[in-house]
């Protein structure tokens, strides 16, 4: 239901604006920016996720050793 609404809104605002005559033209350059940016989104989001981790591991590699309590 929220995909299908969203989905026919972006037509309707993008003719509000610019007009029917250019409709063609920003909808092919909408969609395609649209398919490239949920094709790169999870890579982004992968490669922030291992940085993050990597990061974490080294901020833990170089903690100072702890005393044992005897």
């Amino acid at each position: 239901m929220g995909l299908g609404g969203d989905y026919m809104i972006v037509p309707l605002v993008t003719a509000e604006i610019f007009g029917i005559q250019r409709l063609g033209l920003l909808m092919g350059v909408i969609l395609t920016s649209n398919g490239v940016a949920e094709a790169v989104s999870p890579w982004l989001g992968f490669f922030t996720l291992i940085g993050t981790a990597l990061l974490g591991a080294l901020a833990a590699a170089v903690l100072p050793k702890g005393q044992r309590a005897t």
